[in-house]
This record gives structure tokens, C-alpha cells and sequence, in this order.
């Protein structure tokens, strides 16, 4: 190892190790510093789930089709990566989603967010619940809050907080839409810490929505036009979500990018980590940052920190299937007035929800072609280990048909599977992730990132990825002295 110099392994090609590699070229750059960068991929292409591809006038979004706007560093990524005249919005006429019960399509109260009503009036007028669910959701104007400052599940709250009917027609499929994860099991305060905030602050989550929804620039989300999510939030690109991958490495200036290389054995040493690639090669770095997140990177740091390790053991991953789907617009009886619906658990289905991909961005598909996006949860209903296309794609035709009154056949049709993807952050999480960052201290240069600590959102990676650059720059820099 070059001891002039300074040597960074990133481990994970996703939306998280290419923020991270780029931020840390940027920031040797400008201080002129003699740093190597090297980014190891276990596939053949990065951006990891994030995968659109272009075809016959179509943007098929694979994996995640939009990021929330609402943090400033991801529109930061894009002005330094010069794409920000790229991003697009969703469309303003159609911000509303739709809930299925039984073969029907119900609205999302219009000035409804996620679990709880802004508008009280749409929301009083909604068929969606029973009026004794109603009235248990207002009792929220007048319970007290919680004193208790232990985490809870997702589904703890809603039910304590609005009732089990709420719960069950409500907030699960909105929910489980975001995660595609149980909500008796997620952590609120890892997941969705606003509501606990607001809470806390406001004693009654709709009283808090009310007030601090309201006053913000993005009002009009809340407005009589909108539902179910704060659309205006969501933004996607205009070739779609791999114009941000492309274009970070794009970037690449100094980095040593090697894709289908797999770190095989992680040691430390006097110097800093001797990192083996493919079993064949070693490299000796000063810093080592994990951005991806499998049972094999547990098992190479188990001799190194069986804390790290075990953090493993209690991280489970998500599984999900995303289907695109071509029809002619003729096909299709169903007026799409919205960007999609999700589906209750106790519905039964295969289907966790569809998006609407014409409507819900623009030049997504040809004039006179519709776009859908199907997402199927892993159940007893579909062992995603099969990974068997057809019989995904006929059980949910199955579906979709009687939902959307479609005839005929899909003109295209492409099939993603994503096994043990997601991370479930389950109630304690952030506490693990505390003790995880102690344990770790006392191994200088050992650094990790991404979706299965903070936030899995694409958003949220890209704040990691920040952070942790930071991190490692101050650590060299403070080595170096």
C-alpha cells in the first residue's frame, strides 16, 4: 500500500456505494489529495435494483420508479451531476390512489395521508370503512399520547391510535404498499418516526397533520385534489431511474470500478484491512465501507465483529416480484383517473398493488399503449423460488382482469424477481443499529452504508452515502496526521 497515499474500498455497486465513491472523489479533488477509490460489484452492472429499461417507446422501471424530493441531498446529487433539469413530477391532474374491496376500486379520502385523515369531511364521506370505524378514528382528536417512550409496531400505533378497522382496510395496504412488509413486526419509530413525532409534539396525529401539513409550501398536496400519498413529493426522471446511476458514473474520474469481483475474505491488519477478491487477489486498503447488505457479508466480518455479525441474524430481507404489463388502451375499461390502487391483506390476493406507469409520469409508453406495474408479495399464495413467469404472470392476469375490466392479452409482459431484498426493520431496529455503531468503534476504517440501517428508500441511501463520505474523509485525514 502506497503510504503517501490514501486507499478506499467500497463494497456494493447500488444507489449507495456509487454516491458514496463519487462524493469521495469529489472531495479528494478539490483538496488535491493522492487517494485511490476502488468500487467492487458482485454482478455484471451496477445501480443495483434501480434497472429501467428502454424499449419499442417504453420505460420499464424493474425496480423503483421515483424518489421522494422531499430531502435535500438527493436534488443536491442531481445539481452536481447536472441532471436536475431531468427530473419530472408526477401528474398533477391524477394525485389521487385507489384502495381495492372485493372487485371495486374505492378512492383514498381525498386529503387523506397514509393512516389518518387531514380533511374530515371527504374522509366522514368515504365508503371505505364502517361508520363505527370512523367514529374509532376520531377518537384520536381526544386520546391521550403515549408515555411511553419504548418502540412499537406500526400496527401498535394505528390500532391504539385510530382502531383495528382503520388498520386493517386502511393502513396495512397503504402501508404495506411503501414496505411489503408486516406492519406487526416494523418499528415505527424506524420507519415512519413523523407519526410518533407528531404525537408527541401534538398529542393527536390528526391535529398534528392539520397543523403542520398545511403550512408547508406543498399545500395544495393536501387539498381537496389529493389522496392517499403526497404525490407532489414523488419524482422520477425523464428516461427514468437509471438516468441517476448512469450519470453518477458518468462522473467517474479516478475510480477503480470492478464489477463481478466478490469480496471472498475481510482481515485487519496493522495498516489498516486486507480485503480478497474473487479468492485470487487481495487488496490492501486503508478504509473499507459496506454498502451491500447479504448472509455473506455476515459471514466474512464474524471473526472481526461478531456484533456486526449477528446484527445479521436479526435483519430479515423482503421478498418481491414486479411485473410490467403492455395492453392497448382499448383493453382496458377501467378509466386509470389515478396513479394506482393497493390491496388489503385480508382481500387475499396476489396482488400487493399496481401502479398506473402511463398516468402516473409522462412518455412512459406510445399513444394508445397503457403501462401497469404490478407488485406480488411473497406468500403462501407465490414461493418466489420457483421463479416461475408464466404462473406469476396468469395468477395476476387472473386478478387484474376482474379489477380493471381488462379483455384480451397483454401485448408485453416482463417479470422481476427480487429475493431477500428488502431489509424489514423490526421494532428495536434503530437501538440495534445504535449498538452496532458502539461496537464498531474499536475497529478504525470499517465503515457501512445504505438500505439496511437508516432508511431503505432511494433517498435515504443517498443521505447515508453522505454521511458516511464524510466519515471516511475525516478518518484519513485524522490517520494522515
Amino acid at each position: 500500500m502506497n503510504p503517501k497515499g490514501k486507499r478506499v474500498l467500497i463494497v456494493g455497486g447500488g444507489i449507495t456505494g456509487l454516491t458514496l465513491a463519487y462524493r469521495l472523489q469529489e472531495k479528494f479533488f478539490r483538496s488535491k489529495e493522492n487517494a485511490e477509490i476502488i468500487l467492487v460489484e458482485s454482478t455484471p452492472r451496477i445501480g443495483g435494483i434501480i434497472e429501467t429499461e428502454q424499449k419499442d417507446g417504453f420505460i420499464f422501471e424493474k425496480g423503483p420508479d421515483s424518489f421522494f424530493n422531499s430531502k435535500p441531498n438527493v436534488l443536491s446529487l442531481c445539481e452536481d451531476l447536472q441532471i436536475e433539469n431531468r427530473i419530472i413530477g408526477t401528474n398533477p391532474d391524477y394525485r389521487r390512489s385507489f384502495i381495492l374491496q372485493g372487485d371495486n376500486l374505492i378512492p383514498v379520502p381525498k386529503g387523506f395521508y397514509l393512516m389518518s385523515p387531514i380533511a374530515i369531511g371527504p374522509f366522514l364521506a368515504s365508503p371505505l370503512i364502517s361508520i363505527f370505524g370512523k367514529i374509532r378514528m376520531m377518537f384520536d382528536l381526544v386520546l391521550p399520547r403515549r408515555n411511553k417512550l419504548a418502540d412499537e409496531s406500526l400496527y401498535d400505533f394505528v390500532v391504539r391510535r385510530f382502531g383495528y378497522e382503520a388498520f386493517e382496510k386502511i393502513a396495512q395496504p397503504m402501508i404495506g404498499g411503501i414496505y411489503s412488509a408486516d406492519p406487526k413486526e416494523l418499528s415505527l419509530k424506524a420507519t415512519m418516526p413523523q407519526f410518533l413525532e407528531l404525537e408527541e409534539k401534538y398529542r393527536s396525529v390528526i391535529l398534528g397533520l392539520r397543523q403542520t401539513m398545511i403550512r408547508k409550501d406543498d399545500s395544495s398536496d393536501v387539498s381537496s385534489n389529493t389522496s392517499g400519498a403526497r404525490y407532489g413529493l414523488f419524482a422520477s426522471f425523464d428516461r427514468g431511474m437509471e438516468v441517476l446511476t448512469d450519470s453518477i458514473k458518468d462522473k467517474f474520474r479516478s475510480i477503480d470500478l470492478r464489477l463481478k469481483s466478490e469480496v471472498t475474505s475481510i482481515k485487519k491488519n496493522q495498516e489498516g484491512w486486507a480485503i480478497e477478491i474473487n479468492g485470487n487477489e487481495i487488496l490492501n486498503v486503508n478504509t473499507v465501507c459496506l454498502t451491500a447488505i447479504n448472509p455473506k457479508i455476515s459471514q466474512l466480518i464474524q471473526n472481526i465483529s461478531p456484533k456486526f455479525s449477528s446484527f445479521f441474524d436479526v435483519l430479515d430481507f423482503g421478498s418481491l416480484v414486479t411485473i410490467n404489463f403492455v395492453f392497448k388502451k382499448e383493453q382496458i375499461k377501467h378509466s386509470l383517473d389515478g396513479m394506482g390502487f393497493v390491496v388489503p391483506d385480508i382481500e387475499n390476493r396476489n396482488i400487493l398493488a399496481c401502479s398506473f406507469s402511463s398516468v402516473k409520469f409522462p412518455n412512459r409508453s406510445p399513444e394508445g399503449d397503457l403501462l401497469l406495474r404490478v407488485f406480488v408479495k411473497e406468500s403462501e399464495l407465490n414461493n418466489f423460488s420457483e421463479k416461475n413467469d408464466n404462473l406469476m404472470i396468469e395468477r395476476v392476469m387472473k386478478e387484474l382482469r376482474m379489477i380493471l375490466k381488462i379483455h384480451g392479452e397483454p401485448k408485453h409482459t416482463d417479470v422481476n424477481f427480487y429475493v431477500k431484498s428488502t431489509p424489514q426493520y423490526k421494532v428495536g431496529h434503530l437501538e440495534r443499529i445504535e449498538s452496532l455503531e458502539e461496537s464498531i468503534r474499536v475497529l478504525p476504517g470499517l465503515f457501512f452504508a445504505g438500505k439496511g440501517y437508516r432508511g431503505v428508500g432511494i433517498s435515504d441511501c443517498v443521505v447515508s452515502a453522505d454521511i458516511t463520505s464524510q466519515k471516511v474523509y475525516e478518518f484519513l485525514n485524522a490517520s494522515s496526521i
